[in-house]
């Protein structure tokens, strides 16, 4: 049996009790050693600074700032490029070029090839009626013209007219606006024009006048010196003088 040990004169503990009781604290000794030896080296590792202050708080602008701010962007950014402004043409100009060119009255029930021609032929060459005649000589007559006692009216030639020049008698307009570039063919003019018609042969007239955009020119006139053509010009004996252009 064990020795007893008297503690403060009145416990009695063996002595086994006592060795068990010293191992147990000094397991805790020994534990609580571990334990701060791991924080201290923990706490000198700058990926684990535990007692690092805390950050700065971020401050955000208020709403109103936040608008201020992206209105004062907005005021200083480089305007956005735009087109240039496409000025109209000047569409009361009349073509003050253009002389008198009225032949007689602008009668007639048919179609009628007004002065925008450049002897392109390609009308003459669908006529049903062979209606139309090129004019010769040229510095005279240097347009086509239409025969309106012949026309049917068929309205054959005028898509085949590459410069719109063809038109019912009745619908010639009075005020024709010019798209700009293109010519107007009449006795008088000093304009210098070379093409090639739909027959692939040259065309040169030297009796033009290139329209600018917005000009007004009076087409009308064309009419009178349509039919003056036929009752008092050369007529169907302007072929015999055909030489293809």
């Amino acid at each position: 049996m064990s020795p007893k040990i008297s503690i403060n004169g009145n416990k009695s503990l063996t002595q086994e009790w006592m060795n068990e009781r010293r191992s147990f604290l000094k397991y805790i000794a020994t534990l609580s050693a571990a334990v701060l030896t791991s924080c201290t080296i923990q706490g000198n590792n700058p990926d684990n600074n535990f007692n690092a202050p805390n950050p700065e708080p971020v401050i955000t602008d208020s709403p109103t700032e936040i608008a201020a701010t992206e209105a004062t962007e907005l005021a200083t950014e480089p305007p956005a490029p735009t087109e240039a402004p496409v000025e109209a043409p000047p569409a009361t100009e009349i073509a003050e070029a253009l002389p008198d060119y009225s032949c007689g009255p602008a009668t007639g029930a048919a179609y009628i090839i007004t002065s925008l021609c450049l002897r392109d032929r390609a009308c003459i060459n669908v006529c049903p009626v062979e209606a139309i005649v090129p004019g010769f000589p040229i510095n005279q007559w240097p347009s086509v013209y239409i025969d309106q006692d012949t026309c049917i009216s068929c309205g054959a030639c005028v898509p085949e007219c590459p410069f719109g020049a063809i038109f019912p008698t009745e619908e010639v307009p009075s005020q024709y606006v010019a798209r700009g570039g293109e010519f107007i063919n009449r006795p008088g003019l000093t304009g210098h024009y070379e093409g090639t018609n739909n027959l692939g042969n040259p065309v040169v007239l030297d009796n033009v006048y290139q329209l600018r955009a917005g000009q007004i020119v009076d087409l009308t006139q064309d009419v009178g010196c349509n039919n003056a053509f036929y009752a008092s010009g050369p007529g169907y004996s302007a072929r015999d003088q055909d030489n293809g252009m």
